[in-house]
């Protein structure tokens, strides 16, 4: 067998490798005050792979199949065993993981496996049936795997192998029979890249040998990158994005998980317009579905949010109305009504007085200002009037739509665009509503407003005043001086050219009329 010598000696520890290049250095320094905000500690420690007892006697078993092969099967070449990926990763953080794939040379996975359940019958062994799991892509299985178990535990077998893409999906065009070095270099990120050679029991690292180091002279070591919590593609990464764009949601997925920072090459590549292109005509939305659970089902889930706004994945930002302009301060606004939306219906008697429950956690909880409770409420308040608009018909030739839609700005006030992007959230958590659809409906209702030009209606101020109102009318200050000056506001949206003296005119009639 051909055991690598230099990786066995790595196996045993790990925990003092040192990042070469200074800027790369910076790189994770700059990224670690945020990571220790929002991302939990991965403690350093001498990284080895310690076997279960099953672990043990599935290896042993693989190293007594892999004799007889050799003894009885003269016509199959020397094959080499590998576990590879995620095992490999957890094993040396200390992780437990379940998720054995047994990844083979010049067989082919299924051969592999009855190879496996022809030596078990021999010896007089229980065997459980194989299973052939076929091309997958929108599982992310590219290649046939065979599934079985081998003393109680979940075994799959695939073999290595080398994938070519087409310019238009993530499906390899071509996939063959690769080495470790080619299966390594087409995953997703380095740490995900190592083997577990049984038959050395050493762990194996072949994205030092990419032709990336030797262009570069840098050091890309799957073995490094786990020791210092790096997250870095094991060839360029635009190259690895526009393979398969999916791997764009895998990278936030793993930094997340293990709190973990992303070189800046990752970074760079996940906000190339190219990259979200691709991401968009590649990736199905019940891909993207699947893999943001599994962030939210990692423990992680705010440095999963995060990662994904602060690296502009999935969600464009031109897909909202070109016109929505948000700044970090209203970034912030937005976090904090999506905090307080689930007690939004909700109010409560505290010392014999009814307390709005979220306008209760923004000033005793969160002990936060006026101001930061004026937004909230404004944001969280007008959801639904704003949904019920966008799902209408609104014609913008009817006057009645500019007098509706204008009040309704005005109600809102300035923050009128912070609560319609709020508005969107809100309906995209909704299981019916379909991303593009509730895109559309908004950027509909956003476009009629500024067709209408009422971008800034919550500054236009009455052409009659409530005193002229009360001499026009010979009526005295009070409430009747607001319904007259509510007519007014209501008529000017609907004559937006009307003069002031038309809108008298429209006053006194209406006002006689009432007598």
């Amino acid at each position: 067998m051909n055991c690598h010598s230099k990786s066995s000696k790595r196996e045993q520890t790990i925990g003092k490798n040192q990042i070469p290049q200074d800027q790369e250095e910076q790189t994770i320094t700059e990224f670690s005050s945020k990571k220790q905000r929002i991302a939990p500690k991965v403690e350093k420690a001498e990284m080895k792979i310690v076997l279960t007892e099953i672990e043990e006697k599935i290896c042993s078993l693989l190293k007594q199949v892999l004799k007889y092969l050799e003894v009885s099967k003269k016509d199959v070449p020397p094959i080499e065993l590998r576990i590879a990926g995620g095992w490999v990763r957890d094993k040396l953080l200390g992780r437990e993981s379940h998720d054995i794939d047994i990844a083979v040379d010049k067989l082919s996975g299924f051969e592999m496996a009855n190879y496996v359940n022809e030596y078990l019958a021999k010896n007089g062994h229980l065997i459980k049936s194989i299973g052939k799991i076929q091309q997958n892509p929108d599982r992310s299985k590219h290649l046939e795997t065979a599934t079985t178990s081998i003393f109680g535990q979940q075994i799959d077998f695939v073999n290595l192998r080398s994938e070519t893409y087409s310019e238009n999906s993530r499906i390899p065009e071509k996939t063959e029979f690769g080495t470790p070095l080619q299966d390594a270099l087409r995953r997703d990120i380095t740490i995900n890249s190592l083997f577990y050679n049984i038959s050395c029991g050493s762990v194996e690292d072949f994205t030092e040998k990419s032709e990336i180091e030797r262009i570069k002279e840098k050091s890309f070591l799957g073995l490094d990158d786990l020791s210092e919590g790096i997250i870095r593609t094991p060839i360029d990464p635009f190259e690895t994005f526009k393979d398969d764009p999916l791997r764009v949601l895998r990278v936030i997925r793993f930094a997340s998980r293990f709190g973990f920072g992303m070189v800046d090459e990752i970074k760079e590549a996940l906000k190339s317009d190219e990259i979200k292109r691709e991401f968009k005509n590649k990736i199905s939305k019940e891909r993207v579905g699947v893999e943001v659970s599994k962030m939210l089902s990692d423990g992680n889930q705010l440095c999963a949010i995060e990662l994904i706004h602060d690296n502009g994945c999935l969600i464009d930002s031109k897909l909202i109305h070109k016109n929505i302009k948000l700044d970090d301060k209203s970034i912030s606004s937005l976090y904090l009504a999506a905090y307080i939306y689930p007690f939004v219906c909700h109010e409560e008697f505290q010392e014999a007085k009814l307390v709005y429950v979220p306008e209760h956690v923004i000033k005793s909880s969160l002990k936060l200002g006026n101001n930061e409770q004026r937004i909230s409420r404004t944001i969280l308040k007008f959801h639904t009037q704003i949904q019920n608009f966008s799902i209408s018909n609104l014609n913008d030739s009817e006057p009645r739509t500019r007098v509706d839609l204008g009040l309704l700005i005005r109600e809102i006030g300035e923050l009128w665009p912070l609560s319609f992007v709020f508005s969107i959230a809100i309906d995209l958590l909704e299981p019916n509503n379909t991303f593009d659809q509730t895109i559309e409906r908004y950027n509909r209702l956003i476009e009629t407003v500024y067709k209408l030009e009422l971008e800034g209606v919550y500054k236009l101020k009455h052409i009659i005043d409530g005193k002229e109102i009360a001499k026009m009318l010979n009526i005295k200050p009070g409430p009747t001086i607001r319904l007259e000056l509510e007519k007014v506001m209501e008529w000017q949206l609907a004559n937006k050219e009307g003069t002031k003296e038309e809108c008298k005119n429209f006053l006194a009639l209406e006002f006689e009329s009432l007598k």
